[in-house]
């Protein structure tokens, strides 16, 4: 299983049982591809969370890209 430093770094927090489960759950997904879609590529919540979940997936052997899309100018839909 392939261990990612970044993940690593919160086993303080969350205790080693807890990283275990966590890396035990990523083991499936590689292989997969996952693409992520935002409609911003900085700010709001989404945007900020996928900065710092993408490099950790990377590490992961999780292939996965975020696409972002815009917002149609009168309407705010895709």
């Amino acid at each position: 299983m392939k261990r990612s430093t970044m993940l690593d770094r919160y086993q303080r927090f969350v205790g080693e049982d807890l990283l275990e489960r966590i890396y035990q759950a990523a083991e499936p997904l590689s292989g997969l591809r996952i693409l992520h879609v935002n409609t911003t590529a900085q700010g709001g919540g989404v945007a900020e969370l996928l900065h710092a979940l993408i490099p950790v997936m990377d590490e992961l052997g999780i292939n996965n890209t975020w696409q972002v899309i815009s917002l149609d100018d009168t309407s705010n839909l895709f």
